[in-house]
């Protein structure tokens, strides 16, 4: 199991297998600290996909596979971000694109299923490993 620290939920390439033009247009513009300017948002995000995990009881670092179960919700997310941020400058397009990824986000996330080491946080080591999934939906 990966830290979730160190887990990168989606990279620019899978920003632009959703959005063909538009994540392309910030690689080559960078910021201090950051590779490039969605980085921000790409932290944004994946820190709101945390507290609903955190929300439904789950530590995120007991996740057994976060890119595979949360990759395509991260994407929503991010890119709802995003064109919410371009629309705050009067682009209308921008705006209902934002909601278009944030009701695909929801819809992601709304019935998704996460496997977890439930045993992760005891103290002795055990035999197995033990699973559980959870359902992650909006209450």
């Amino acid at each position: 199991m990966p830290a979730w620290i160190t887990v990168v939920l989606c990279e620019d390439d899978d920003l632009t297998s959703q959005e063909s033009s538009m994540p392309d247009l910030a690689k080559s513009q960078t910021s201090s600290g950051l590779r490039t300017p969605y980085d921000f948002k790409r932290a944004l995000a994946k820190k709101q996909i945390e507290n609903l995990i955190r929300r439904r009881g789950i530590d995120p670092d007991n996740l057994l596979d976060p890119v595979g179960e949360l990759k395509q919700a991260a994407v929503y997310l991010e890119l709802s971000l995003i064109y919410q941020d371009m629309g705050g400058r009067g682009e209308a397009v921008a705006l209902e694109k934002s909601q278009l990824y944030r009701d695909l986000f929801n819809d992601e996330t709304r019935d998704l299923v996460l496997a977890y080491d439930e045993e992760a946080d005891e103290p002795e080591p055990t035999a197995g490993l033990r699973m559980r999934s959870v359902r992650i939906s909006r209450a």
